[in-house]
């Protein structure tokens, strides 16, 4: 029997739920800060950042972090920019949460980051029902390493983005951000955009059926009983719940569950993608993680899944992949 289901919110309005409560917000407690970037994840940014200031005759280095969230790549760039202290380091971090960005800016400020106002900060948050535009909400600074914040809608545009975005030397968009984005016709608009604006290299990371297999064995099942929620509506579409009170504080368990739109990529899906996108030329489809990092995930299994991760790649061709692992990528050199 199937009962009454409260549609979902927007995807925009779920992530906001999702990084609320800071410290003791559904990510934080979801992932340890060592597990919200994978290792392979970290290795792979190192290693294209490193290409494009090898590449570049400027002493500036660009780089779009599509669905950048509360900032979780922010430790790693910094990183790095303390690594290369005479190459600057520019990341536009786009993202439609405004929760995450507030995160984010007080995360920026108490580091010490200068904030600048750019065209104004953002009063209204009404892009749920608008969609299509982005705001520029301010820009943060410190040494050689600076954060201009794009806010968006997850219906946007991108030529209401490239305003903002200009030319890139890479185009990242990681943590399966792109498996949270509805609409098959929206996901190929952004690649295209990406290969407009991007000059070096473009990283998208994505989960497979694989790791919501029940979550999309369920919502089939649903779909085949006339039940359709949201804009789960073409195939490997599903949507799929996070309870609070698995991870989070007394005072914030009593919340909602967060119901989440997902798509799940088979890696031949992702070439498909890659091809109509015109990013099928140099570009390569990988195993990223074999098993997705939870909070009970240690170091020391991190490092075991990497390894095994570099084996698979080395010697298993893509379509085994799909029943296997949790995590895919796509790489595209330029």
């Amino acid at each position: 029997m199937f009962f009454k289901i409260k549609q979902p919110n927007s995807v925009a309005e779920n992530y906001d739920v999702y990084y609320r409560h800071g410290t003791e917000s559904i990510y934080n407690k979801r992932f340890e800060k060592h597990l919200k970037t994978p290792i392979m994840e970290d290795l792979l940014i190192h290693k294209i950042i490193k290409k494009s200031i090898l590449k570049s005759k400027s002493k500036i280095i660009k780089i779009l972090d599509h669905g950048c969230g509360d900032g979780r790549f922010n430790f790693l760039f910094e990183k790095i920019a303390k690594k290369y202290s005479n190459i600057k380091f520019e990341i536009i971090s786009y993202d439609i949460s405004r929760v995450g960005f507030q995160i984010m800016s007080e995360n920026l400020l108490e580091d010490k980051y200068k904030f600048t106002k750019i065209n104004g900060v953002l009063k209204k948050y009404n892009h749920y029902k608008d969609g299509n535009f982005a705001y520029n909400i301010g820009s943060f600074k410190k040494d050689n390493l600076s954060f201009k914040l794009v806010h968006g809608s997850e219906h946007d545009d991108p030529k209401y983005t490239k305003k903002f975005t200009k030319n890139v030397n890479i185009t990242m968009s990681m943590f399966g951000v792109f498996c949270n984005m509805p609409y098959r016709k929206n996901r190929i608009t952004t690649l295209k955009f990406f290969n407009q604006i991007t000059t070096d290299s473009i990283i998208v990371t994505v989960v497979t059926p694989k790791i919501f297999q029940k979550e999309a064995n369920a919502y089939t099942l649903m779909k085949k009983h006339g039940l359709n929620l949201g804009d789960a509506i073409e195939e490997g579409d599903f949507y799929y719940a996070i309870n609070n009170a698995e991870f989070s504080a007394d005072s914030v368990r009593n919340q909602e569950p967060v119901l989440n739109f997902g798509h799940g990529y088979t890696s031949f899906e992702l070439k498909d993608y890659a091809k109509e996108s015109g990013l099928l030329e140099n570009s390569e489809i990988f195993i990223n993680t074999v098993k997705f990092p939870t909070r009970f995930t240690s170091r020391i299994q991190s490092y075991i899944d990497m390894l095994l991760v570099k084996f698979l790649n080395k010697f298993f061709p893509c379509g085994f992949w799909d029943k296997h692992v949790h995590y895919l990528g796509l790489i595209v050199s330029k």
